[in-house]
């Protein structure tokens, strides 16, 4: 995932203009966050950013912290309670 902050420029193949957002179908123009996945692009506007950032975010935030509490990852160290 990038922020794309110009066409010409960006990091990886990115969709050719014009582009739109995958989640409200707007036309978008740099800055944008695109994600490219096995399905293909994905483009989000800033707006939309804005909006996913306290309801998706958050609730993929929430999710992989509960996810975690009940299989923590081989890595994580064990807490031991002092008796």
């Amino acid at each position: 995932m990038t922020v794309v902050l110009d066409w010409k420029t960006a990091d990886y193949t990115v969709p050719d203009p014009p582009a739109y957002c995958t989640m409200c179908g707007e036309s978008v123009h740099p800055p944008f966050v695109h994600w490219w996945c096995a399905d293909g692009h994905i483009l989000i506007c800033p707006e939309c950013c804005r909006w996913s950032r306290h309801g998706l975010m958050a609730d993929m935030t929430r999710a992989i912290a509960i996810d975690e509490g009940l299989n923590p990852p081989s890595d994580c160290p064990t807490l031991r309670v002092a008796q």
